[in-house]
């Protein structure tokens, strides 16, 4: 079975000057990729979870993404990117579980796009655009109300971190991480910054989520292609 060669880049959802393609062919491939990563996620946990609505929902706003963005691929006459992330999909046998790690991945999700922009033509922002919104107005927030609805710790009282205030927590993080792989640790950001989160209104993917970035960033790129 055929690889994407890029493969490490797409599970990075890097663009890098050592692709063997232009950035803009890049961040249709990592759009792509994430796509069907999202694609199979929703697959598998709709065969879990027995076509439960918010998979079944899911699932299909996964399947026009990627006639979108295949579209793009045709228009510009580039390789489409193989469908290989099956492997790549492991969910918990909980339906809240499961919506705590969509609600992490749609937040990666929407900071992908935000990174992606910046390589694209008007044409191509314009999709990119819609399906940022398509993670942020719809996908997350179905996520974030079930969780909501079932979760305990969502009943403890207290307010409940917004979208904006996690996506702006999760770059609170990234920072932090290049900080420390850069080898300036200071400890009082690093408390300031845990501090100011109220865990208990947290899932806990996004915390694991958060916790990923952080080990990401300071680990070394020995194998990149």
């Amino acid at each position: 079975m055929s690889k994407n060669k890029d493969l490490l880049l797409l599970l990075k959802r890097k663009i890098s000057a050592k692709s063997p393609y232009s950035q803009y062919e890049q961040a249709l491939r990592i759009a792509l990729f994430a796509h069907f990563q999202n694609y199979e996620k929703f697959k598998a946990a709709n065969r879990l979870f027995d076509n439960f609505p918010i998979f079944s929902e899911a699932l299909r706003s996964q399947l026009d993404a990627v006639a979108v963005l295949s579209v793009l691929f045709k228009k510009y006459d580039l390789p489409l990117v193989k469908n290989r992330c099956k492997s790549y999909v492991k969910l918990p046998n909980d339906i809240v579980q499961a919506c705590e790690i969509c609600i992490a991945d749609e937040l990666k999700m929407v900071l992908m796009y935000d990174e992606l922009l910046d390589f694209c033509d008007e044409d191509t922002k314009d999709i990119f655009y819609r399906l940022q919104a398509l993670s942020y107005n719809e996908l997350l927030p179905n996520f974030r109300a079930l969780v909501y609805k079932n979760e305990k710790n969502y009943q403890s009282g207290g307010d409940i971190l917004s979208q904006n205030q996690l996506i702006e927590k999760f770059n609170e993080f990234g920072a932090l991480a290049n900080d420390i792989s850069s080898g300036n640790i200071d400890p009082q950001k690093i408390n300031s910054l845990l501090g100011s989160l109220n865990m208990s209104m947290l899932s806990g993917a996004v915390l694991g989520a958060l916790g990923i970035m952080l080990t990401k960033e300071m680990k070394k790129d020995d194998t990149e292609e």
